[in-house]
């Protein structure tokens, strides 16, 4: 049976497909064939990279496919899927979220972005998803480690788990994307090393709950 993890938000900006693309190029540098589960067709952001990775043969190799519904996407075919889920919440993103081992939830360091991405975590929860599943990742990070503090001192007053590390909003993880790279194949080793510790935290919680 395949590895779900599903990457969801409350709104658009706050780096879904980002941490989706990270996850995907981890999962596939380490043996499991991949598929990114796309589920914004209008945008169709995952799978477009995925489409720029093959044209520049970059290794490892990771599938894409938009899908309009979960249950008609080929995850018996994979061994590990990460959904990259819409832009908003709606009926497809609790779906994801219950299908998933992990459900991921990127947010920004802004009340703008922590609020409803709070607020959605709690939808997921009254929806049926078990709250240990459920992990915020910071992304697009503008602030210094005092405010970040405080930023995972609210994630966790209400209630949830902040992974630990953050992606910062640097011009050479953009660039990486806009190529087919994931944000740990940028062109900096700082930055690398920055998405590495990421990585291996999401990688970290997902080992833990297939313990459990």
């Amino acid at each position: 049976m395949a590895t779900i993890i599903a990457c969801v938000s409350q709104k658009g900006g706050v780096g879904k497909s980002t941490i989706t693309r990270l996850v995907a190029r981890e999962l596939a540098a380490n043996g499991f064939k991949t598929l990114i589960a796309d589920l914004d067709q209008k945008q169709m952001s995952s799978t477009e990279w995925v489409r720029r990775r093959n044209a520049a043969a970059q290794e490892p190799t990771i599938d894409a496919q938009p899908v309009a519904r979960l249950d008609r996407a080929p995850v018996a075919a994979y061994e590990a899927v990460v959904i990259d889920g819409k832009p908003h919440s709606d009926a497809d993103t609790k779906e994801a979220a219950k299908l998933a081992d992990l459900v991921l939830l990127p947010t920004g360091d802004t009340l703008d972005d922590l609020k409803p991405t709070v607020l959605l975590a709690h939808e997921l929860v009254k929806a049926g998803v078990v709250g240990q599943r459920i992990a915020f990742v910071l992304c697009r990070t503008k602030s210094s480690e005092a405010r970040l503090a405080t930023t995972r001192d609210y994630i966790a007053q209400a209630g949830y788990e902040c992974l630990r590390g953050d992606l910062a909003d640097r011009a050479g993880y953009a660039d990486a994307q806009d190529s087919g790279r994931a944000v740990t194949e940028t062109k900096h080793a700082s930055l690398n090393q920055r998405a590495d510790e990421v990585a291996q935290a999401i990688a970290d919680k997902l080992a833990a709950l297939q313990e459990d």
